[in-house]
């Protein structure tokens, strides 16, 4: 064998790295973090600005760069690996840059990596289709450069024992430094209430890398289950051994007692959520419970009250009327500018997101694998059927199997919408919400709880085309803030109208309605701080209407408590959080006693139900009513299917084969160039924009001939015989079929 071949094989045989490691490590990680700082706050100024101001929290930022670049340098392919390092940091950096563009004081944060697919979805809204093109084409050519540069980059010498040995004592320095600076005040372990602040105040590196830490929710030092039995018997709440004297005829109990006489022990004791929560409240009497409707309205905030902008008009004449009569006030609300689902969180669960995690999604994380109790809940215990109700895909944010886990009964998404029109960044706008929530109350026996969450208000904001402003904006900040705020104002002022209908509306229903109206967050309109005249960033308003007369102070209050709030206005004090929130509000150990609660329902030992996990005993069912199949024919070489309550998200599959569908009508979906065979399994889907199948209506006939239905075939005949005569019409038809056809 060659000896140059087998030098270069052996051991330590390589290139010499000319520069010393520890040099940098040390100018890497200042010129990557001035970079990054320089991206988070859009001005290299400012990043210097932060340098100077806090130059602990600057150090430990480094710190963090250079133990992740400290790990490049054990390999032998060095200059690939600090590629990949110096990639990886400057691709965060621009991230939070468009994320803070786009998501006004929300930043990056670790939470954002896991909601990938969510956050593909909403690409089209805020870029144009060029734009996303572009980023992917750079992503690619850059990929691909990385693997070129992998396989044609140098070796080096190995040195794994001093490479690990800089790694350890960069782990160490990192360690002390953060243990010292948490200690000094130099940064926080918390970043709540506002990541943003904390962002700016800390450097994104230390804050980003809080959150693979900062994870969920810790329970407190005084977490116990004593503990959680005082707060239950200052609740009122029934112990297990109360509940079992009192329903000694339910079968649960009895079960439950054979499980503590010869269970093993090791397998959790489960019980119904409803019927847990229900036994939970001693002496409950039958309340006359109105329907109740909490109408979430996204990025709902009164644009009058920027102090940089005069607009020419009132864009929420409804609102505005409501809060002057009805019990009304200021919401302070967990999100700004995006994240939605975490104030549907507070409202619906009663639990506090400061208690969690750095950026925490409970919809992405806790809620996504328990039933958990909520509104929807504590409303069944008191016979009322819920229902949620969403003009946007049924899959964002994994809601489909979400409020499954709240106890939702019904769930109407976009995909179960039909009728519809949308704003010019493709959002379905929030007049068609007044049709499901009437078709909700009226198809129900019982009275109902409803959860409506809006999205015409969504970002982002661009200039109207071809539509003229609602109202002019004659002062902003500059040119492109005026017909954001012009585009903003104008979708405001089509969703105040939706309110203003849907009052009117329920004025006149025969039974009683109390409807909660809230917005989730402001918008991001680039706003500052001094725009908002004193207004904290994460501050909406709500108020509640009625079609009955309603006794209520107006009061400022935490998005949390909202429901507890609305929920005394009418006598109901059912559920955990509920009454908690109810009796303790304005006590000295109002947030502590809240935590604890807070983390033996969603994590701990769950006390405060007997030690039991919460369980749902009925399964959840899509759209208002079911859509079903009622009979499959081919005609002419194609395949029909007829039955109720389609919609342009339907597809058809044949033996679990997604099929090209053309939406005829709400009674009738065309499958082209197919024909049916008996014994086929029909079924069909309702498709989210995820191609994730929500729900499947299944038609299965073996034994019956393939024709058309009675009264179907002169019709469809007819259009057939038309698209003949056109030569071929009939084919153009139906071989566009995938313009018509929800995604596959």
């Amino acid at each position: 064998m060659n000896n140059d071949i087998t030098s270069r094989m052996r051991p330590g045989i390589g290139r010499r790295l000319r520069v010393r490691p520890w040099l940098i490590m040390l100018c890497g990680s200042i010129l990557l973090e001035l970079i990054i700082e320089s991206l988070a706050r859009r001005n290299p100024g400012r990043a210097f600005a932060f340098l100077w101001s806090n130059p602990v929290a600057f150090m430990l930022n480094c710190a963090i760069i250079a133990l992740t670049i400290s790990i490049a340098l054990i390999f032998r392919k060095k200059m690939f690996s600090l590629s990949i390092v110096t990639v990886m940091w400057l691709a965060l950096g621009v991230a939070d840059c468009m994320v803070i563009s786009r998501r006004t004081h929300s930043p990056l944060t670790e939470v954002d990596l896991h909601i990938d697919m969510d956050a593909l979805l909403m690409m089209d809204k805020y870029y144009p289709w060029w734009q996303i093109i572009g980023i992917a084409m750079f992503v690619a050519a850059l990929l691909a450069g990385l693997i070129i540069y992998g396989v044609k980059s140098p070796r080096y010498q190995r040195d794994y024992g001093r490479g690990l040995l800089r790694f350890l004592i960069t782990a160490a320095i990192s360690a002390l430094l953060g243990l010292w600076a948490i200690g000094a005040g130099y940064v926080s372990t918390s970043l709540k209430p506002s990541v943003y602040d904390s962002y700016v105040k800390y450097g994104f590196p230390y804050c980003f890398a809080q959150g693979f830490i900062d994870k969920g929710m810790t329970g407190s030092q005084q977490y116990s289950e004593n503990t959680v039995k005082n707060l239950a018997e200052k609740l009122d709440i029934l112990t297990e051994e109360e509940q079992e004297t009192k329903y000694t005829e339910d079968v649960g109990a009895i079960q439950r007692l054979a499980n503590s006489l010869f269970g093993d022990g090791d397998t959790a004791e489960t019980a119904d959520a409803v019927e847990t929560v229900r036994k939970l409240i001693p002496d409950e009497d039958e309340r006359d419970v109105p329907n109740i409707i909490f109408v979430q309205l996204e990025s709902f905030f009164d644009p009058l009250s920027l102090l940089s902008y005069t607009i020419d008009g009132d864009p929420i004449p409804n609102y505005r009327s409501l809060g002057e009569e009805y019990p009304s006030g200021l919401l302070y609300v967990p999100v700004v500018s995006g994240g939605t689902v975490n104030t549907e969180f507070e409202v619906l669960t009663g639990c506090n997101l400061d208690f969690m995690g750095t950026g925490e999604f409970p919809f992405s994380t806790v809620l996504r694998e328990n039933v958990c109790e909520s509104l929807a809940t504590d409303l069944k215990a008191h016979g009322l059927k819920a229902t949620f109700i969403h003009n946007y895909t049924g899959s964002f944010y994994g809601r489909n199997t979400v409020y499954s886990n709240l106890c939702f009964d019904r769930f109407v998404s976009i995909e179960y919408m039909t009728g519809y029109d949308k704003t010019q960044k493709d959002w379905a706008k929030d007049w068609v919400l007044e049709k499901y929530i009437v078709q909700a109350l009226d198809t129900s026996s019982e009275r109902d709880f409803l959860m409506v969450v809006t999205a015409q208000t969504h970002g982002e904001y661009p200039p109207l085309i071809d539509t003229q402003p609602a109202f002019t904006v004659s002062a902003a900040p500059g040119e492109s803030e005026r017909l954001s705020m012009e585009y903003y104002i104008t979708q405001m002022y089509e969703t105040d109208a939706f309110v203003g209908s849907l009052v009117n509306t329920l004025s006149e229903y025969p039974e009683p309605v109390m409807v909660v109206f809230y917005g989730d967050h402001q918008p991001g309109l680039k706003q500052e701080p001094a725009d908002l005249d004193g207004i904290d960033p994460y501050t909406t308003s709500y108020v509640i209407w009625a079609n009955f007369e309603l006794d209520g102070e107006d009061a400022d209050i935490e998005t949390y408590a909202l429901g507890a709030r609305a929920l005394e206005l009418v006598g109901v004090d059912t559920g955990v959080m509920v009454k908690f929130h109810q009796k303790y509000a304005d006590t000295e150990d109002y947030l502590s006693e809240m935590r604890i609660l807070q983390y033996d329902m969603l994590y701990g030992n769950r006390y405060i139900y007997g030690g039991r996990t919460l369980t749902r005993t009925d399964v959840m069912s899509f759209g208002i009513e079911p859509i079903t199949i009622s009979s499959v024919y081919t005609l002419a070489g194609n395949l029909f299917v007829t039955g109720e309550n389609f919609t342009t998200d339907s597809r058809i599959y044949i033996n679990g084969s997604a099929q090209s569908t053309i939406f005829e009508s709400e009674g009738k979906l065309i499958r082209p160039g197919i024909e049916y065979n008996p014994g086929d399994k029909i079924e069909v889907c309702q498709i989210a924009a995820d191609r994730s199948a929500l729900s499947r209506a299944s038609y299965t006939d073996p034994q019956t001939e393939s024709k058309a239905p009675d009264g179907e075939n002169e019709a469809a005949g007819a259009d057939a015989q038309e698209g003949s005569a056109a030569g071929t019409d009939t084919d153009k038809t139906y071989e566009n079929a995938d313009a018509q056809t929800s995604a596959e």
